[in-house]
């Protein structure tokens, strides 16, 4: 039972390092050090400063743990919309390769050239790695998904796997081709409109902070004034 619990538990820490872009053969030990390593090493620091008292050591370990964890959830919530972000050029890219005449499986070897974003491509060539060397394009969907859980990651495997099946997924290719560029673009104008939010509460504060620093000044003239009036 220990045994099971604790292939379990290790199985789903070298799933989740991966996912977030440690490599190499130690990615487990460096997750779990960034993870956890380094809220033990605050404690066990803070401990030392403050002894014998234990609560800013406890302190400064939940306010490291909730850091780690927003930390990682942007990583995680960027991986996906990269995805999100670039799906519709890989549809795009693909599409126009088989209505070329190109093999599925040639145009699925050079996807990654498309992409911009380095994890995203990495994956993609990792990919495109396992599907030369084995010819199983369940493994290598699998390495793809290993990363990429979304709904637009099955989405472009289950028209990647129909189209190496089929020989030809072209319609598939386009209808989502043309579902993710609205999605893409959708995501754009959030993006643009999030940017002129803050750029509006930015110019807002800084010209809070110009009329304070010119009204203060002014009130405690016309302060001054009226103590020398009332005195006088």
């Amino acid at each position: 039972m220990k045994g099971g619990l604790k292939s379990c538990f290790f199985t789903g820490v070298k799933a989740k390092a991966k996912k977030l872009g440690f490599e190499g053969e130690n990615k487990v030990i460096s997750y779990l050090f960034v993870r956890y390593g380094i809220c033990i090493l605050v404690f066990i620091i803070a401990l030392l400063i403050n002894f014998p008292s234990i609560d800013e050591a406890f302190k400064a370990l939940v306010a490291v743990l909730l850091m780690n964890e927003v930390n990682f959830r942007r990583k995680e919530k960027k991986l996906d919309l990269s995805l999100q972000k670039y799906a519709y050029k890989i549809y795009k890219y693909l599409h126009n390769q088989i209505s070329s005449g190109i093999k599925v499986t040639d145009a699925i070897k050079n996807v990654y050239e498309v992409i911009d974003d380095k994890r995203l491509k990495e994956v993609l060539i990792r990919m495109a790695a396992r599907y030369e060397l084995t010819m199983d394009i369940d493994s290598a969907l699998n390495e793809f998904k290993s990363v990429y859980e979304t709904y637009e990651a099955e989405s472009f495997c289950v028209a990647v796997k129909q189209g190496i099946l089929t020989g030809d997924n072209s319609e598939i290719l386009a209808r989502q081709e043309d579902i993710m560029f609205k999605k893409y673009f959708n995501y754009i104008q959030a993006e643009t409109d999030s940017r002129k939010t803050r750029c509006l509460v930015a110019a807002i504060i800084f010209v809070t902070i110009i009329v304070i620093m010119i009204l203060i000044p002014l009130i405690f003239e016309a302060a001054d004034a009226l103590d020398k009036i009332f005195i006088s």
